[in-house]
């Protein structure tokens, strides 16, 4: 929850929260310019909101850009792929 206020001005309350999935392992492999290698853990959860305006939502320094989607208009280029189809595979 507080990811998403960081990251996009949405406020989330506990209760509307829907725990999807917990993604490990290989798929989150990262390396760090350093050479450090991490493996990261993403707890996955789905939320509905709204009434938000789209235009209102604010980005900060880890934020490219910040638009919703319908499911089936997501984009296919993401970063992480893995999760959207997770997400997908779970509505």
């Amino acid at each position: 929850m507080r990811e998403v206020l960081e990251e996009s001005g949405i406020k989330l309350a506990p209760e509307n929260l829907k725990l999807i999935d917990v993604v490990s392992g290989k798929g989150r492999r990262n390396t760090y310019p350093n050479g450090d290698i991490i493996y990261g853990d993403t707890v996955l959860y789905s939320v509905e909101v709204n009434n938000i305006d789209a235009d209102s939502l604010k980005g900060d320094s880890e934020t490219r850009c910040l638009k919703f989607f319908a499911p089936e208009n997501i984009p296919k280029n993401n970063v992480d792929a893995d999760l959207i189809e997770i997400f997908l595979n779970n509505q």
